[in-house]
């Protein structure tokens, strides 16, 4: 299985369309998406802009899911990680996580913590972000 990672560009949006509302988004606040809302959130920037980069994760050349990095400025930059669910229980998410942090680190040096957030943000990412850790040779952090 080989997952890269490409930036998306806005005049993707009918790719982009396509692939928020043809599936479900269970650990997102809304689980369904309306075509017409991702037409919006492009139009106001929510996918490109100073602050936020975005990225399509492609799994042996399939658009496998979408990460979307955002508050760029802050301390604490935040992160949206949606993998179609035919690609779900693969490793394209602890793949991801692994990827989304040697780049922040690499290109974002001075950035000491990332997060996510989501109606139940620990019941996807904290797997994710826990096989991660093993991949990249540090310790995961324990769960109290």
């Amino acid at each position: 299985m080989e997952i890269s990672y490409r930036s998306f560009v806005a005049s993707e949006i009918d790719a982009l369309e396509h692939f928020l509302v043809r599936d479900v988004w269970p650990f997102h606040t809304s689980s369904h998406v309306n075509g017409h809302k991702v037409r919006e959130w492009v139009s106001d920037g929510v996918f490109e802009s100073e602050e936020t980069r975005t990225f399509w994760i492609t799994v042996d050349g399939d658009a496998a899911g979408l990460l979307r990095l955002m508050d760029l400025g802050d301390d604490t930059p935040l992160f949206d990680l949606r993998i179609a669910s035919r690609h779900r229980g693969r490793g394209v998410g602890s793949h991801t996580v692994a990827w989304l942090t040697q780049y922040l680190f690499t290109e974002l040096p001075r950035r000491p913590t990332i997060a996510t957030h989501g109606p139940e943000p620990e019941a996807a990412t904290t797997r994710s972000g826990t096989r991660s850790y093993a991949v990249t040779g540090e310790q995961a952090p324990s769960r109290q």
